[in-house]
Formats: structure tokens, C-alpha cells, sequence
């Protein structure tokens, strides 16, 4: 599967302290202070619709969003653009995205209240749903990469299953890990793994 678009979610652990608000401001800052080839590129309030994407950080290959979509909180990564190979080389690119920005969210001190991360779940999507429809044979066919990529991500292997029956929704798939490592030795592993060609 050519797989362009992947969606990656960290769920934070204090869900009651997060003040989306208060990330509107920070991701005002990060646009600003953003070094790098990727551009980032505005910040969109969705605040108001009912478990929605909360805040959006756009950029022009990937967006990030304090998200609600699924009724709880959490860090998602959308990586849109700007990588070549498989899934299991696309995906720990993705994840360095997304655990770099969870990593910054902790150590901010312009947010009200700390917020951590549970570290030992996480939920991958495929927005593309020609590529990728929400079906068993679609499920079955990722999951070979993807058990790889969250294995190396998690010093072990992590039980997959898929979220929604209904082929209206996106393939949705949550990824327990049999232990939970902290930001930083998850991002250490991700790192030690070849990045794809952009």
C-alpha cells in the first residue's frame, strides 16, 4: 500500500488539565521560533464542535491538533505530505514528529498546569480511505509494519486492534504496549530507525 497520510495520537494523562485555549498562544510561539524545512504555517480554533480536533497547529506537511475526535484527549499527529517508502519506514517518522512535539508540550512552561502523557498506548489512522478502508483485509494488511515500527518504538511487542466496525469511520488502530517507557527512551528508539526519503 502507498500509504502518503498517517495520523498518529498520544493520549495525555491528566486530560482535566488541558486548556486548549492556552494552545492557541503556544502554537503562535512555535510558528515563530520553527526552524527547520517543514513549514508551519497558521493555527485554527475548533474549540467549539463537539469532540472536535480542539486546536490545530497547520503546517504544510504535516498539522498537529490537541484532539477530542474520539472523546479523549490527546496529542495527534497528521503527517499529509513529504515522505517516500513503506508504512514501516514512513511510520517512525512519523512518530519522532509526534513524540519531539509531546516531549516540548511537558517541558512548557507557558501552559497553566503541567501535562504528561500516557506512554504505553497510542492509536494510528489512515485518513486515506481508498488506500486504506476501514475492513479486515485492510487491517490485516498493515499490521505486519505496523507490529514492526511499534515494536521498535516499544522494546516490544505491542497488541494491536482495530477501533471501528463501521467502514464509514477511518481505519482506526490501538497499539497497547506491554510496558510504559517514558517520552524519552520511546523517542530514543524511534531515532535509532532509518528515516524515510522525503
Amino acid at each position: 500500500m502507498d500509504l502518503h497520510r498517517i495520523n498518529v495520537k498520544l493520549y495525555f494523562e491528566n486530560p482535566g488539565a488541558v486548556d486548549c485555549g492556552a494552545f492557541i498562544n503556544l502554537f503562535h510561539r512555535w510558528i515563530s521560533e520553527h526552524e527547520g524545512s517543514d513549514v508551519l504555517i497558521d493555527v485554527a480554533d475548533y474549540q467549539h464542535v463537539p469532540n472536535g480536533p480542539g486546536v490545530m497547529l497547520i503546517g504544510h506537511e504535516h498539522d498537529y491538533a490537541v484532539d477530542y475526535l474520539d472523546g479523549e484527549a490527546g496529542l495527534l499527529y497528521m503527517q499529509k505530505r513529504g515522505f517516500t517508502g513503506s508504512l514501516g519506514e514512513r511510520l517512525p517518522a512519523a512518530l519522532r514528529h509526534l513524540l519531539t512535539a509531546a516531549q516540548r508540550i511537558e517541558g512548557e512552561s507557558d501552559l497553566p498546569e503541567a501535562l504528561r502523557f500516557k506512554t504505553g498506548r497510542l492509536r494510528v489512522s489512515f485518513p486515506d480511505r481508498l488506500q486504506t478502508p476501514n475492513s479486515a483485509e485492510a487491517f490485516e494488511a498493515v499490521q505486519p509494519e505496523l507490529a514492526c515500527a511499534l515494536t521498535g518504538l516499544f522494546g516490544a511487542e505491542p497488541t494491536l486492534s482495530r477501533v471501528y466496525d463501521d467502514p464509514r469511520w477511518l481505519l482506526a488502530i490501538d497499539a497497547a504496549a506491554p510496558q510504559a517507557d517514558d517520552l524519552s527512551t520511546l523517542l530514543g528508539r524511534v531515532q535509532d530507525q532509518p528515516a524515510p526519503a522525503g
